[in-house]
């Protein structure tokens, strides 16, 4: 597993994955989706304990609100509905969901990019400021091409 985010070429697919599907995961996603622009990626978000159509975290949603863009209609999923074999890449959120997405799948495959961002569920307005930071400069350097 790598600790580090390797730049993803256009036209690649990236699942998004944490513990809920209500805060990092999804914030991600969002990010991602304004970052890329007019690139063609396809982007997703799922959870290893998300339970079905839960929204997202409501400072999740405010924190998001402030950079434009809107987490409202999110609803989370569990891991477990997405076909892993669609996406290109699959970014954990923490080393531990990482651990827990290697054994879903087959031996020996790659693709999975562990990032170290703290779960700010239930920590307040300032965790998930810190937490959309840490995510803007994690997915600029996930999507840079050059």
């Amino acid at each position: 597993m790598s600790l580090t985010a390797p730049r993803t070429p256009r036209g690649n697919s990236i699942l998004f994955v944490c513990s809920g599907n209500t805060c990092r995961s999804p914030m991600a996603e969002a990010i991602a989706r304004k970052s890329a622009g007019g690139q063609l990626i396809h982007l997703q978000s799922a959870g290893l304990k998300a339970n079905t159509d839960d929204p997202a975290a409501a400072d999740a949603v405010e924190t998001m609100r402030k950079r434009g863009i809107d987490l409202r209609a999110h609803r989370s999923r569990h891991v477990s509905k997405v076909d892993l074999s669609r996406f290109d890449a699959v970014v954990a959120m923490s080393p531990q969901v990482a651990k827990e997405l290697q054994e879903l799948l087959p031996p020996g495959e790659r693709r999975i990019v562990t990032w170290d961002v703290p779960d700010p569920f239930g920590k307040g307005a300032a965790a998930y400021e810190a937490t959309a930071a840490k995510l803007e400069g994690l997915v600029a350097a996930l999507l840079r091409t050059d």
